[in-house]
C-alpha cells in the first residue's frame, strides 16, 4: 500500500489532470472535456489514495483494476498511465 496523499496533494493532482487532459484533447481536436473535468477530483482521490496500481507491474496479483465505461472520458484514463 502506498502512502496516502494529503488533501492539498489530491487537489493539485486533480488540477494537473484537468490541465493535462485539456492540453491533450486540444491537440487531438476533440473531446468531451466537461465529462473529464467533472470526474477529475474523484479520479485524483481514487488513484491517489485508494487504488493499488503498479504501472511497472501490470500483472501484480494485488493490483486493482479500474474500469470506466463512459467512453467520453477515455482521455482521463490515459492520463493515469
Amino acid at each position: 500500500m502506498k502512502d496516502k496523499m494529503s488533501t492539498i496533494e489530491v487537489q493539485e493532482f486533480a488540477r494537473f489532470i484537468r490541465v493535462s487532459t485539456l492540453k491533450m484533447t486540444s491537440m487531438g481536436g476533440s473531446s468531451h472535456i466537461a465529462s473529464i473535468f467533472s470526474m477529475s477530483d474523484i479520479l485524483a482521490e481514487l488513484f491517489g489514495n485508494y487504488l493499488n496500481i503498479y504501472p511497472n507491474e501490470p500483472k501484480a496479483k494485488d493490483r486493482d483494476r479500474f474500469i470506466l465505461s463512459k467512453g467520453h472520458m477515455v482521455a482521463l484514463v490515459f492520463m493515469q498511465h
